[in-house]
């Protein structure tokens, strides 16, 4: 699997990101401390397995109820392209829709 974009609608430090990578070649991600590296790092993890509960995050870190953290990676596999979604849920994993393909997916994960 090959990430070529990270569309992060709202996370934690990041606020409308759209990053567009090259699935042919080395993307490399740098910069100072607390430039938010590993918030990007977190968000991808958590996108593709989902988010801890928000209710587990300190307080300063959660998002408000009107403005959930969302967003989505496109990646590419096996010839085709695929784009997954979640927005993070005060409980649960967050829910998940998965595009591309033949079908898309659609769930509470």
């Amino acid at each position: 699997m090959k990430l070529t974009e990270i569309d992060i609608d709202r996370f934690r430090i990041w606020r409308s990101l759209l990053l567009r990578l090259d699935p042919q070649g080395l993307n490399v991600i740098y910069g100072p401390n607390e430039a938010g590296k590993t918030t990007l790092m977190r968000f991808i993890r958590s996108t593709l397995y989902g988010y801890e509960p928000l209710s587990t995050e300190p307080a300063f870190h959660r998002p408000d109820a009107e403005q959930p953290w969302r967003g989505a990676v496109r990646c590419e596999h096996g010839g085709r392209t695929w784009r997954i979604h979640r927005r993070a849920e005060m409980a649960g994993r967050g829910r998940l829709r998965i595009s591309g393909g033949q079908e898309g997916i659609d769930k509470d994960a």
